[in-house]
């Protein structure tokens, strides 16, 4: 497996982590990943507040890890380095460019546009967003057909409610009507979670008390 570690500033941290509610906020998250990965900046040890793993191969993840926290998901791009310069490809072969990725973060972000009740606004309003509108329209709809496979680890003493909310725990899924947590003994930082979702490494087991 191919692991890319990135350390992230307070900057890059508040622009990758944000409440997880519909397929929309994950795309978002892949695009402003990419757009950090494209014009990654190493911050000064003493600026350091986050870290991204970028992992590759038969586990196709992104990890994000700050303030005790670390959630993950698949991660439906692939990231390639040259000479300096970082590449991120769809699965399709199409180039997920700064541009690309910019309109494709308008598209989500507009009631205007991916929100439009009407197919044929919604047509008028992706010609509107972009210069190759077919392009665009190919990789939303990769995206919006990508498995998120989100989930999360939680150290929070804030919310510590015994086995209801277990101060160590992950959380399976976003939407309110799936999700669930799984108590775990001990806090994960992000090296640990990536090692427990790595179909490479040993399983880890579950245990009934």
């Amino acid at each position: 497996m191919n692991v890319k570690p990135f350390d992230l500033d307070q900057y890059q941290v508040a622009n990758l982590v944000s409440a997880f509610r519909e397929k929309t906020n994950i795309i978002l998250f892949w695009m402003r990943a990419a757009k950090t990965i494209l014009s990654f900046v190493e911050p000064n040890p003493g600026q350091v507040r986050g870290r991204m793993l970028v992992c590759t191969g038969k586990m196709h993840r992104i990890f994000i890890e700050s303030d005790g926290k670390v959630f993950s998901t698949a991660l439906p791009f692939s990231v390639k380095e040259n000479s300096g310069f970082y590449y991120c490809t769809l699965r399709s072969g199409i180039e997920l460019s700064n541009k690309l990725s910019s309109e494709i973060i308008a598209t989500l972000s507009t009631t205007a546009s991916f929100r439009n009740n009407e197919v044929f606004g919604f047509a008028d309003d992706i010609m509107g967003i972009s210069d190759d509108p077919d392009t665009l329209w190919a990789a939303l709809s990769e995206l919006v057909n990508s498995d998120d496979g989100y989930l999360r680890f939680d150290h929070d003493p804030d919310r510590e409610d015994g086995r209801r909310h277990p101060l160590n725990h992950i959380d399976i899924f976003f939407s309110q009507s799936a999700t669930f947590k799984l108590g775990v003994a001990e806090r994960l930082e992000i090296d640990a979670l990536s090692d427990l979702l790595n179909i490479q490494t040993d399983c880890h087991y579950l245990s009934k008390e």
